[in-house]
């Protein structure tokens, strides 16, 4: 089991990573706050309990695959799937939430990522602003189930069918009236006046960000062996040219 958490502290100096650097980075993507000493505890193997978690994470900044190491560590079966394992679902995942409920013409996935299993058609699309915090994060992916209910009090998305948009809102019934509601208070209702609305889809959960990006682009690679603060910086940008070309679809 040493030479797993070797492993990690080998990659983080290939890297070039401080350990300031990777508690501050932990604690900003991950929201995970870990002194310098527990990580290097767990570099050394000396941590006394293993946290999956922080695992996960700093594979991922590292640039490793956490499944073969989660296996090394003896969290998953060797023998068994990664889907078959975890009773999971490979999900689709989107730019926008409007890319993943066909509102943008010819829009493929980027990605994908894992869910329970559960009946019916589930999209991972991201979060656009501030108006669902705290419950949903700016550029945070969300999972929603398509063509079904959604009721007072859930969290759906929308379309608007004139302009195109599709918003994540809360439901909320009030007086007999239906608003689309937002978590963050600095936003205010909006009371839906027409048929122009629509729902598409509800909310039933947060992706753990297990995102398998598509390998076609060598965009990926390159981006994954930035500093971090660069790679940070790259991921939005190429994000943004995503959205781009998909609004002029």
């Amino acid at each position: 089991m040493n030479n797993i958490f070797d492993k990690l502290k080998t990659k983080r100096k290939e890297k070039g990573y401080s350990l300031e650097a990777v508690q501050e980075t932990l604690k900003a993507d991950y929201d995970l706050i870990i002194d310098k000493s527990n990580i290097s505890r767990y570099e050394n193997g000396k941590v006394k309990t293993v946290d999956a978690k922080v695992i996960k994470a700093l594979c991922k900044i590292y640039g490793l695959d956490y499944i073969e190491v989660f296996k090394e560590l003896g969290f998953i079966d060797r023998e068994c799937p990664y889907e078959e394992n975890h009773n999971l679902m490979k999900v689709p995942l989107y730019s926008s939430a409007s890319a993943g409920l066909g509102c943008l013409a010819d829009s493929d996935p980027i990605g994908s990522t894992y869910f329970p299993k559960t009946n019916g058609d589930l999209v991972s699309v991201k979060v656009d602003g501030d108006s669902m915090e705290p419950t949903f994060k700016d550029g945070q992916y969300i999972i929603v189930k398509k063509e079904v209910e959604v009721n007072s009090g859930d969290v759906g998305v929308f379309l608007h069918k004139v302009t195109g948009e599709c918003v994540v809102k809360r439901l909320e019934k009030k007086e007999g009236k239906y608003f689309l509601s937002s978590d963050n208070p600095k936003y205010s209702d909006k009371e839906i006046l027409s048929e122009s609305i629509v729902c598409c889809g509800k909310v039933i959960g947060i992706t753990d960000q297990n995102v398998s990006k598509k390998k076609l682009d060598p965009l990926y690679s390159l981006i994954d062996n930035l500093p971090i603060g660069k790679r940070s910086l790259a991921e939005k940008l190429l994000m943004t040219l995503f959205e781009e070309d998909e609004s002029k679809s």
